[in-house]
């Protein structure tokens, strides 16, 4: 086992810690998420800690032929972050550790252990953006996630900063719905909320930095230092999902199927009609509560 080094992440609430296991003998069977998930869920539960996600059909360093390499990403609160064992890993993510080598065959020694700089950091910046703006989404939150259905009701929502400077940050905001039962396949009925930016936006730092990363000025944003008059934005469209990517390197997927707007400069006529509007059009919707 090779274990972290320090990483500077001391001051977040919260550290996203890695656990990666190569295995270039094959020795693992197939299937190993699938075999893994649920316990490794429970037991960093029951730690404090949070799986984020799980992966098996990555490979190492694109290497021929590929090497696989199985992932656990685990979310480790700063006091479980700061109580260490003799290898300087968090006592709860040695714990997972040792549980999963429990479930996976012995010849799988290569494990890489450490916390995931990038993801922490993206994190936090998102869950200051969510801070600023919890008097517009904390509203639609307690309307709409009882509704959920199809599995989305154990997707977090969030925001993500796909922007961040010393003085500002934009980003976007999700909330999985239900599959869209008219589109084909692995779809999914995602609502965006946020303020509906003017042209002067996108056209500063934080606008074009957004654009290129593929939101568009047809979206919802949020944004830091927040606007003092805001008018604000909802919109309901169709995207693609794939489990394996969270937490989200990139915008979901748009594809052909629903596509909603709503704006208000007022809060709470905007969650009434919202969630007005969706239970008319997807009676589906209804129905889960």
């Amino acid at each position: 086992m090779r274990a972290a080094e320090g990483s500077g992440l001391d001051h977040c609430d919260s550290v996203i810690w890695e656990l990666e296991a190569r295995d270039p003998m094959r020795c693992a069977p197939e299937g190993v998420a699938a075999a893994t998930q649920e316990p490794a869920r429970a037991l960093a539960s029951s730690l404090g800690c949070t799986l984020l996600a799980c992966t098996d059909d990555d490979s190492y360093d694109d290497q021929t032929p590929p090497v696989p390499c199985y992932s656990w990403l685990v979310r480790v609160p700063r006091g479980e972050h700061e109580h260490r064992d003799e290898h300087d890993i968090p006592v709860a993510v040695a714990r997972l550790h040792q549980h999963l080598r429990s479930l996976l065959p012995a010849e799988l020694e290569d494990w890489r252990i450490a916390p995931d700089r990038g993801l922490t950091l993206d994190e936090a910046a998102g869950t200051a953006l969510l801070g600023a703006y919890l008097d517009l989404l904390e509203p639609f939150e307690a309307a709409l996630m009882p509704l959920r259905t199809d599995g989305a009701e154990r997707l977090d929502p969030g925001a993500k900063a796909w922007v961040r400077g010393e003085r500002a940050m934009a980003g976007t905001y999700s909330l999985w719905l239900c599959e869209d039962p008219d589109a084909g396949g692995h779809a999914w009925l995602v609502l965006h909320i946020g303020l509906a930016a003017t042209d002067s936006f996108w056209q500063s730092p934080a606008g074009t930095g957004l654009l290129r990363w593929g939101v568009t000025a047809d979206d919802p944003v949020l944004m830091t230092p927040r606007p003092a008059a805001p008018a604000w934005m909802v919109t309901l469209t169709t995207c693609a999902f794939s489990k394996k990517r969270l937490p989200a390197d990139a915008p979901a997927a748009r594809m052909a199927g629903a596509r909603h707007q709503w704006t208000s400069n007022a809060i709470p006529a905007l969650t009434a009609r919202v969630c007005h509007d969706l239970q008319a059009l997807f009676p589906r919707i209804a129905r889960s509560r």
